[in-house]
């Protein structure tokens, strides 16, 4: 079995086109193809909790699982850490142990872009972001490998807001902070929200009638910061994998939206949506299948460089 670290991983340098498009074809073959098992959760100590996020590949011969635990926050360091185990999904014997915090946040924003594919107007040139961690780096880096015609960014954070956009402007970017979540929404063609866990007593804030027409906004993070039932009657609403994000729902993790016009799956295999006026919204909590998707070009990038630890596990 080979081990690849955070490091090792990053210095692959994915290409982004490349991982969408392999997304893409995964999501083309469809659900009995690319096989995706719902999310399993239970409980751990002090608050926190695991989750495992298992898939197949069937025509790739590959099946992963990737396992994520976090803590409550109280004990320090990363609240959340996650590790991809792919095998071979004849055999079953375990081909490698990825680290996959890195891997998660490219898996994300790649869903985005896909989504943004076929739903997003070709007309955007800026992309706003609300949470400026991670999520944002990884989504920009993407977006703007994907969709060179994205050449303004606007930013806010109260913690990073300020920071991420000054980084952006070292780099050539043309970029702008603020302290209104609302200027970010209505001056935005593309919005990608990746709010944190809100902080006990907080409530959502953010209020999606403020979305214009023709926009496109990922809810990366289960649209937990924005106020239930505030988008408009024309809102057209998406999201990864319909059985999953009904799961999600009932559970009480993804409050926003309840019904969804159609998932990655059927977007895939119906071909680009027309856009007309009306707002976009990408509501999704995240597939197995992606990360198996990304663990497997991974695996076949570190073969062909050599990286990696190879640990006899027999």
């Amino acid at each position: 079995m080979l081990i690849l670290s955070e490091t090792q991983i990053t210095s692959l340098k994915l290409d982004a086109v490349n991982l969408v498009n392999a997304l893409d074809a995964a999501f083309q073959r469809g659900e009995c193809d690319s096989v995706s098992g719902l999310k399993v959760q239970v409980p751990s100590i002090d608050g926190g909790f695991f989750q495992a996020l298992p898939a197949v590949l069937t025509s790739q011969n590959r099946a992963a699982v990737k396992w994520v635990g976090v803590n409550s926050g109280r004990t320090g360091g990363p609240r959340i850490q996650a590790s991809i185990i792919l095998s071979d999904a004849r055999t079953g014997e375990p081909l490698a142990l990825l680290a996959a915090a890195g891997l998660t946040a490219i898996r994300t924003a790649a869903m985005s872009a896909l989504a943004a594919r076929y739903l997003m107007r070709s007309d955007v040139g800026t992309i706003g972001f609300l949470g400026c961690g991670a999520q944002a780096h990884a989504h920009l880096k993407v977006f703007t490998s994907l969709y060179p015609q994205l050449k303004f960014v606007r930013c806010f954070s109260p913690s990073s807001g300020e920071k991420f956009a000054a980084s952006l402007r070292e780099n050539g970017v043309d970029a702008v902070a603020t302290q209104n979540a609302r200027d970010v929404v209505v001056e935005s063609d593309v919005v990608i929200s990746s709010v944190p866990d809100l902080g006990e007593g907080q409530g959502p804030t953010f209020n999606a009638s403020w979305i214009k027409p023709h926009s496109f906004v990922s809810m990366v993070d289960l649209g937990r910061a924005w106020i239930p039932g505030t988008q408009t009657a024309n809102t057209r609403l998406f999201t990864d994998y319909i059985p999953q994000t009904s799961r999600l729902v009932e559970m009480g993790k993804l409050k926003f939206a309840t019904e969804f016009v159609s998932d990655l799956y059927g977007l895939a295999n119906a071909g680009k949506c027309d856009s007309a006026k009306d707002p976009t919204i990408f509501a999704f909590g995240g597939l197995g299948m992606c990360d198996a998707v990304v663990a497997d070009r991974v695996f076949e990038c570190a073969l062909v460089t050599g990286i990696g630890s190879e640990v006899d596990m027999m």
